[in-house]
């Protein structure tokens, strides 16, 4: 028997909810070698302002970089 998720592939691996915007994504803490995630723009921008956060708590800036 299949489950829901199977049966309903455009649901967000992260918060279980329907989408239309899902892509494929690691995520950063399991790094290159983890599974692919289907995860939805939500989750991605949650994720992502997170790991700014973060390093900026670190005293990380963006500022440093020039282009």
């Amino acid at each position: 028997m299949k489950t829901y998720k199977q049966c309903n592939p455009d649901i967000c691996d992260w918060c279980n909810k329907l989408s239309t915007t899902l892509i494929s994504h690691r995520d950063l803490d399991e790094g290159f070698f983890g599974p692919e995630y289907m995860v939805c723009a939500g989750c991605r921008r949650k994720e992502s302002d997170q790991a700014e956060r973060e390093l900026e708590d670190m005293g990380f800036d963006d500022d440093w970089y020039c282009g």
